[in-house]
C-alpha cells in the first residue's frame, strides 16, 4: 500500500485526520469469544470495532435522514496488511463521500512513525424508507448441501456483540424500534455477521481483502448457515462466502482474497 495520511476520496468531506487511536489491549480475545472463533485468529473484523464509532457513523445516518430515509448498509470493505495489535497505537481518518444513491465511509489506519497504510474501511449505505431490502434481493435459492450450521441468531448474541462493539442502536435490540422499521424483530449487527463468516477463514491470510453485500437483515431467531467456495478472479485465486437461513435466502454474501493483490 502506498504511503497515506487520509482517506484518498475525491469530493469527500473529511470528517477528521491523524486522530491518535489505541486498539484496547484484549479486544481481539472478547471479540473472538462473541464470534465462537479461536482467540489466536488474528480478526479482521477488530478493525470495524475500533472504527465503527457513533462518531462515524452519524454522518451516514445524517445524510439518510436529510433525505427522509434510513441508511441501509449495502457493502462493506476491509483491507488490512495484517491483524492490528493489541496496545498498539495507529493514525485514524476518516472522510464521507456522495456516490449518486449512495454515500459512502472510508475510514483508515496509518502508522505514525512512516505514515504508511495499515487498513482501510469502507462502508456503503443507501437510503430507504424501510429496512427490509427489496423482493428481488432477497429471493431464495437452493439451500447448499454443504454448507455447515453457523448458529442461531439470539438476543445473547446480539446483546454480546453490542457490548464489545459498542453498538448500542435499538434495532439491534429493541422490538418496538425493529418494528417501526419493518422488521419482525431486532437484527444482528451486520458486522457480527461478517465476523461469523470468518468461522470459514481459520486462520486468516495476511495481506486480506474482505468484501461483503447485506442482502437480507437477520433477525432474532434466524438459524444461519455459512457456506464456502474456492473462485478464480481477475486479480487472483477468491474465497467466495455465502450466509443464509435454512430456506437458502441470502443473508450476506462475500469475497475474501488474500496476497498483494487484495490490497492494490
Amino acid at each position: 500500500m502506498p504511503a497515506s495520511s487520509s482517506p484518498a476520496i475525491e469530493g469527500g468531506r473529511v470528517l477528521f485526520a491523524d486522530r491518535a487511536v489505541t486498539v484496547p489491549d484484549g479486544l481481539d480475545v472478547r471479540l473472538a469469544q462473541v464470534l465462537g472463533l479461536p482467540a489466536a485468529a488474528g480478526q479482521p473484523l477488530t478493525l470495524p470495532v475500533l472504527v465503527g464509532s457513533d462518531e462515524l457513523r452519524a454522518p451516514l445516518v445524517d445524510w439518510a435522514q436529510g433525505r427522509g430515509a434510513l441508511p441501509v448498509h449495502v457493502r462493506e470493505v476491509i483491507v488490512l496488511r495484517g491483524p492490528l495489535q493489541p496496545g498498539a497505537s495507529y493514525s485514524l481518518s476518516a472522510a464521507i463521500n456522495e456516490i449518486g444513491p449512495a454515500a459512502e465511509l472510508v475510514a483508515t489506519l496509518t502508522d505514525p512513525r512512516d505514515g504508511s497504510l495499515v487498513a482501510r474501511h469502507e462502508a456503503r449505505v443507501v437510503g430507504s424508507e424501510r429496512l427490509t431490502p427489496a423482493a428481488s434481493r432477497n429471493a431464495a435459492a437452493p439451500p447448499d448441501p454443504h454448507a455447515v450450521p453457523a448458529g442461531t441468531v439470539t438476543p445473547e448474541h446480539v446483546a454480546a456483540y453490542a457490548a464489545v462493539s459498542g453498538d448500542d442502536n435499538p434495532v439491534h435490540t429493541d422490538a418496538e424500534a425493529a418494528r417501526a422499521l419493518g422488521l419482525a424483530a431486532p437484527i444482528a449487527h451486520g458486522m457480527y455477521l461478517m465476523g461469523l463468516m470468518q468461522r470459514a477463514l481459520d486462520p486468516v491470510t495476511y495481506p486480506c481483502r474482505f468484501e461483503a453485500q447485506f442482502v437480507s437483515p437477520a433477525t432474532l431467531g434466524t438459524a444461519l448457515y455459512l457456506s464456502r467456495a474456492e473462485r478464480d478472479g481477475p486479480s487472483g485465486p477468491a474465497t467466495r462466502l455465502r450466509l443464509a437461513d435454512g430456506e437458502g435466502r441470502n443473508i450476506v454474501l462475500a469475497i475474501v482474497q488474500s496476497g498483494e493483490a487484495a490490497v492494490r
